[in-house]
C-alpha cells in the first residue's frame, strides 16, 4: 500500500533517502554528544530529580 502510494509521487526516492540521512546523522550526533559527556555533568544531573529546588540551583551554578 505505501508502495503504490509512493510510487505516484515524483522524486520520492530522493525524499526518504535524504530523510534516512538526516535520521542517521542525527543519531549519530546524539552518540558523540552522549559519549564526550564528562561524568561530572552525568553525576550532577543524575542527582537532580532528587534534589529539592534551591539545592539543585547550588549544585548546578545558576
Amino acid at each position: 500500500m505505501i508502495n503504490k502510494m509512493l510510487g505516484r509521487l515524483e522524486g520520492a526516492d530522493v525524499w526518504m533517502g535524504l530523510s534516512l540521512m538526516i535520521f542517521v546523522l542525527f543519531f549519530i550526533g546524539v552518540c558523540v554528544y552522549l559519549y564526550r559527556m564528562s561524568n561530572s555533568y552525568t553525576e550532577t544531573m543524575k542527582h537532580v530529580p532528587l534534589q529539592d529546588d534551591s539545592d539543585a540551583h547550588n549544585s548546578l551554578n545558576l
